[in-house]
């Protein structure tokens, strides 16, 4: 795949049900009409403090079995390469707990956020960052309350404008379309974040059970 500049993948990676499984989120990192800077280790160390402060956040409701470990800064070369030495990772001495009491959801189930550029039409406008662990509940219609999808929305929209605002990360929050090396495909944009969204539906992601133990349970026909 090829990008239109260089740019760098910001990765939160963490574990629930006690290291039984795995999870990562993340969105790109740079800017619009330009390649992106090395990362730095401040940079990656910048990201873990932010995270913590959204990870955390009681309005966000992340179940406490679900932990971050890590914060990885990956940078990509234009062509879709990564710039292997140039990784930059901070992890926590201590993986960060959410603070919602409730065990929360299977993992397949996730809320998502929008990461909208612009008026978000056409290529680049929009993006997605699924959020680990949201432990909130759902109504008799299925839908989590607006209440609670606006106060993630809100505290998403302060992180990633805590990451802009910060000397330690010269570039941006962005969405990176990306191509593959083939005739007739449109041209990659990096076009920067402007807002988040967040329904109050969940989704699921397309994952595969990582570590996590099944015992299986028969009974004769």
């Amino acid at each position: 795949m090829a990008f239109a500049h260089k740019v760098n993948r910001v990765t939160m990676i963490g574990t629930m049900y006690s290291g039984g499984e795995i999870w990562q989120t993340g969105f790109y990192a740079g800017a619009a009409d330009a390649d992106a800077p090395a990362p730095t280790d401040a940079m990656a160390e910048m990201i873990a403090d932010e995270w913590q402060t959204f990870f955390t956040a009681t309005s966000v409701g992340i179940s406490y079995l679900w932990k971050t470990a890590t914060i990885k800064v990956t940078p990509y070369n234009a062509d879709g390469s990564i710039n292997i030495p140039g990784i930059k990772s901070h992890s926590y001495v201590s993986a960060i707990a959410g603070q919602s009491g409730a065990a929360g959801l299977p993992p397949q189930v996730a809320l998502v956020a929008t990461l909208v550029a612009g008026s978000g039409v056409g290529l680049g406008g929009k993006g997605r960052m699924f959020i680990p662990g949201q432990a909130g509940g759902i109504d008799t219609t299925g839908h989590i309350s607006t209440g609670t999808a606006a106060s993630v929305a809100g505290a998403l929209a302060t992180f990633l404008a805590s990451v802009n605002a910060s000397f330690d990360n010269p570039g941006q929050a962005i969405n990176a379309s990306h191509r593959d090396i083939e005739v007739g495909q449109p041209t990659p944009i990096n076009r920067v974040l402007t807002s988040v969204k967040v329904g109050n539906v969940y989704d699921t992601q397309r994952r595969r059970r990582n570590a996590l133990a099944e015992t299986y349970s028969s009974d004769t026909i």
